[in-house]
């Protein structure tokens, strides 16, 4: 079926790059695929962890047949950047980044997470390598807890790829179709700020329980 087909693809991605099986798969956004919220946003106010761990795959920019990469990560009106990693195109992170997150909001995406992915560039415009999104309503199943890993395929919704990064593209979807320009793996977890809101009233309903 479609998904195993997916898997096998990007089983072979890790193959031709040499990758490390360290990261277990939650899920896999296809470039085409929409992402659909069927659950509720959090309970209440909190803070997000996304713990970014990985790229695989990504492209290459620099001469060296490598890149200097770094990922921007998008959160409503707030941005994380990530440190550079020289020449390589599997870069391992293993950063933690902190946003604040509203229960009650406007519309459901702002609980959109993006990533986008950076060659660094010395003196010039840094080129954009690819971008991918979570909602956050989907990674969390309708528990806002913990996520567990998850790899998303990175893509370019709004043609920002230069034109060498586009062939590139072109020239590898001949073998893997659908993570052409690679692939990043967060962890996300959430933990409400309004704890001792809570414990205030559960002290309050013993207070009541006892007469007191």
């Amino acid at each position: 079926n479609e998904r195993a087909e997916m898997q096998k693809e990007l089983e072979a991605l890790r193959n031709v790059a040499g990758f490390a099986q360290e990261v277990v798969t939650k899920q896999v956004k296809a470039p085409a695929e929409v992402i659909k919220s069927s659950a509720a946003g959090p309970s209440a106010d909190g803070t997000l962890t996304v713990e970014l761990e990985q790229c695989l795959g990504l492209l290459p920019a620099d001469k060296n047949g490598k890149s200097d990469p770094y990922v921007k990560l998008f959160l409503g009106d707030e941005m994380r950047s990530s440190k550079t990693i020289s020449k390589t195109l599997d870069p391992v992170f293993k950063e933690s980044f902190k946003f604040e997150i509203k229960s009650q909001v406007l519309s459901s995406d702002a609980w959109i997470l993006r990533l986008e992915v950076y060659d660094k560039d010395k003196g010039s415009k840094d080129e954009f390598l690819g971008e991918a999104t979570i909602h956050l309503i989907d990674a969390f199943t309708g528990e806002w807890a913990h996520s567990g890993p998850i790899e998303t395929v990175l893509q370019d919704p709004n043609k920002r790829l230069p034109p060498k990064l586009i062939k590139a593209v072109e020239q590898r979807s001949t073998r893997n179709k659908r993570a052409p320009q690679g692939l990043a793996t967060v962890v996300l977890s959430f933990k409400p700020t309004n704890t001792s809101v809570r414990e205030s009233r559960h002290l309050e309903q013993r207070k009541g329980g006892f007469g007191l």
